[in-house]
C-alpha cells in the first residue's frame, strides 16, 4: 500500500436570483444512503476506517479519556473505551487500524489491542521525538525520529522490534515517510549538529531507501524549503508559490515546470499523477512528463484539501462544499455542501468525513442528499463587529447582494448543508483585541424550498 508523502513549510457556487436552473449532480443509482450529516467533535477527528469515525473523549473514564467511536454513516456515537496502560489523557496524532489492533501516536508510536471489549497498550516505540509522518506496508511501519538519536526506522508491526534503522544527521528535524513495497522515501531538514545555536545546513533534503534493507538509492537536496513537496516512484514533486516542478530522482533532472499558483501547496500523488490546485481549478499532472492531463474549474477559501476516494479525488471548496472528481477523466461527480470549514478531510472508498475543529460532517458515498433548488434570505443588522452598511454575505462560497435595508436573498441549486457568512466592512469594524470573524449560520437542505436564516450581525468580535 502505498502512502503520499507531504511536507508542509512553516509557512461550487449557486446560480444568481432569478430563475433556478434545473437540479444537477444527481447521486448514482443504487442503494440509498444515510444523509450527511453534521456533529460535534470537541476534541477533532483522530481516524476513519469501515464504518467508524474515531475521537478521543478526554472526559470519559473519569477523566482517563479514551477513544469514542462514531458512525460514519450519521456520526452518533456508538461508545467509548479507555485504554489500559496508557498513562496520556491526550488526542492521540493518529488512529489507524492494523493487523493486530490500532496503530496509534502520542508521544511515541503505540500499538493498541483488542482484547474482548477491551483496549490496551502492547507496545510502544523506544525513544524520542517521533514524526507523526509514517507509512505502513504488509507488516511493517517506517517511522521518522530527530534531536540526537534522528534516523528513518523500520519497526515490526506486531512487537515494535527495530528492523533497520537509517541513521541521519543529528538533530535533524521534520522528518517524513512514503513508502511502498520496494521504497521508502524520506524527506527532512538538516542541521548543523556543531552549530552552538540551531543552523538549517539544507533546508529540505530527500532520500530512498530500499524497503528490505534500509540501503540508500538516491538523494537530493533542495537548497530552498519547497512550500510542500510528494515524492512517487523515483518522482520528486514541488510546490513553490508560482509554480510546480517535476524532478526525477535518481538523475536530479528537472522533467517539467508548470506554472501554477498552488493555494495553500495542497498536492496528491495518484499513482503515475499528481493532483494540484491552482488558483482557481483543480488540475491532474503526469508525473514521467509533466503534461497537463485534466484541468477542473473551482473556487476555493485559500484553505484547499484533497483526498482519494476509490475512484474519485475529492476536493473542498469555498462556503464548506465538497466536490468529487473522476480521477482519469476529470469529469465533476458530484457536489455536496458540508457547511464547515475544514482543516482536516478523511475519505475511505465509502465514506468521507471533514473536520472543522470541534464539529464534524460526512456522508457515506454515494451521497444521498437530493438536490434542491432552495431560496435563502434573511438581514444583516448592527452590532457584532460592525454596522450593518458595508457588511459583505456570502452564501456557499458566492457573494451575494445586500440591499439598502440590510435584506439579502439568493436562490441556489444545491444539497446537504449550506454555510452563510457575512463579515463585516473592515473599515468600519469595531475590532477587538484585533480579531474580527464573520457570523456564520449553516443550514440544513431538508427539501422545504425557503429558508430564512434571520438576523445576523455584521460579524463577531473577539474569541479565538
Amino acid at each position: 500500500m502505498h502512502r503520499a508523502l507531504i511536507v508542509v513549510s512553516l509557512a461550487a457556487c449557486g446560480s444568481p436570483g432569478g430563475a433556478s436552473p434545473p437540479p444537477a449532480n444527481r447521486p448514482p443509482p443504487g442503494p440509498r444512503a444515510a444523509p450527511p450529516w453534521r456533529q460535534g467533535v470537541p476534541e477533532g477527528v483522530v481516524g476513519v476506517a469501515d464504518d467508524r469515525l474515531f475521537a478521543w473523549d478526554r472526559a470519559f473514564g473519569g477523566g482517563g479519556g479514551g477513544i469514542a467511536e462514531r458512525d460514519l454513516a450519521d456520526g452518533r456515537l456508538l461508545r467509548t473505551r479507555a485504554i489500559a496502560g496508557l498513562r496520556i489523557n491526550g488526542v492521540p496524532e493518529y488512529w489507524e487500524p492494523v493487523p493486530g489492533g490500532f496503530l496509534a501516536q502520542w508521544d511515541a508510536p503505540t500499538l493498541v489491542r483488542s482484547v474482548g471489549d477491551r483496549l490496551e497498550v502492547a507496545w510502544v516505540g523506544a525513544g524520542d521525538d517521533w514524526f507523526a509522518s509514517h507509512a505502513i506496508v504488509d507488516d511493517a511501519l517506517v517511522i521518522g525520529l530527530g534531536r540526537g538519536g534522528a534516523a528513518v526506522a523500520r519497526l515490526d508491526l506486531a512487537t515494535g522490534r527495530e528492523q533497520w534503522r537509517a541513521p541521519l544527521v543529528a538533530w535533524s528535524q521534520d522528518v517524513t515517510i512514503a513508502a511502498d513495497g520496494a521504497s521508502v522515501y524520506a524527506t527532512w531538514q538538516e542541521y548543523d549538529p556543531q552549530a552552538p545555536t540551531p543552523t538549517v545546513i539544507i533546508p529540505r533534503r530527500v532520500r530512498a531507501y530500499e524497503f528490505a534493507t534500509g540501503r540508500a538509492r538516491w538523494t537530493y537536496d533542495l537548497r530552498v524549503e519547497p512550500d510542500r513537496l510528494v515524492v512517487h516512484a523515483d518522482t520528486v514533486a514541488i510546490a513553490w508559490n508560482d509554480r510546480l516542478e517535476l524532478i526525477d530522482g535518481p538523475t536530479g533532472a528537472r522533467r517539467a515546470t508548470l506554472p501554477l499558483a498552488p493555494i495553500n501547496a495542497a498536492l496528491l500523488a495518484d499513482d503515475d499523477q499528481v493532483i494540484a490546485i491552482d488558483a482557481d481549478a483543480v488540475v491532474a499532472v503526469e508525473l514521467a512528463t509533466g503534461r497537463e492531463r485534466w484541468r477542473v474549474a473551482a473556487a476555493f477559501d485559500g484553505r484547499p484539501l484533497l483526498a482519494r476516494a476509490g475512484a474519485d479525488v475529492l476536493v473542498t471548496l469555498a462556503g464548506g462544499q465538497l466536490q468529487a472528481i473522476d480521477r482519469r477523466a476529470g469529469t465533476v461527480r458530484w457536489t455536496l455542501g458540508l457547511g464547515g470549514d475544514p482543516y482536516r478531510l478523511w475519505a475511505t472508498a465509502s465514506a468521507v468525513v471533514a473536520d472543522a475543529g470541534g464539529d464534524a460532517a460526512g456522508t457515506l458515498l454515494p451521497p444521498s442528499a437530493p438536490d434542491e433548488d432552495a431560496e435563502l434570505v434573511g438581514r444583516v443588522v448592527e452590532g457584532g463587529c460592525g454596522p450593518a452598511r458595508g457588511a459583505r454575505v456570502r452564501i456557499a462560497g458566492a457573494e451575494v447582494a445586500v440591499g439598502a435595508d440590510g435584506r439579502f436573498v439568493a436562490r441556489r441549486a444545491a444539497r446537504g448543508f449550506v454555510r452563510v457568512e457575512v463579515e463585516p466592512d473592515l473599515d468600519g469594524a469595531m475590532v477587538w483585541e484585533g480579531r474580527a470573524r464573520p457570523t456564520v449560520v449553516v443550514v440544513p437542505l431538508v427539501g422545504q424550498g425557503r429558508y430564512d436564516v434571520g438576523d445576523l450581525t455584521a460579524g463577531t468580535c473577539g474569541g479565538a
